[in-house]
């Protein structure tokens, strides 16, 4: 049970910084094909974060947030990035070196989980897939 308590917390986590990440530098997007793409991958950070959620509290766990820190690099970062000479790229490659550690850490989890919840598990693929997939679609922004 433990592990499911880990691996649904770095979801949340995780999704977490996508979502705050995004909120902060959608507003300031100036590229209508970009901002469409951030708003979509906000909705889908925040499903995940709530099924997450959810199956967290369901089992009893205690919900761990991000660290303020954390929070204050990632709102720093995009300010950066919005005042760069070429915003549209500056933002992308950022969703993408964001994105790819994400992906490396919840491939470690997956390959990890020696837990029994099939829900737990393809949660964490379903976000594994989901920001592989961003990726992909911010690519076309460089």
């Amino acid at each position: 049970m433990e592990q499911d308590f880990e691996i649904l917390n770095f979801i949340r986590q995780n999704t977490q910084m996508g979502i705050d990440g995004i909120k902060c530098i959608v507003e300031k997007v100036d590229d209508t094909r970009l901002e469409e793409a951030l708003r979509k991958q906000l909705e889908e950070y925040t499903r995940i974060y709530n099924s997450a959620n959810t199956l967290l509290l369901s089992k009893g766990g205690i919900p761990k947030d991000v660290n303020a820190l954390a929070k204050i690099s990632s709102h720093i970062a995009g300010i950066i990035n919005t005042n760069h000479e070429d915003p549209v790229r500056k933002i992308a490659e950022s969703m993408i070196k964001g994105s790819a550690v994400g992906v490396t850490k919840i491939t470690h989890h997956i390959n990890n989980y020696n837990g029994d919840d099939d829900g737990v598990l393809q949660l964490a693929k379903c976000l594994k897939e989901f920001t592989e997939e961003s990726i992909e679609e911010m690519k076309a922004f460089l």
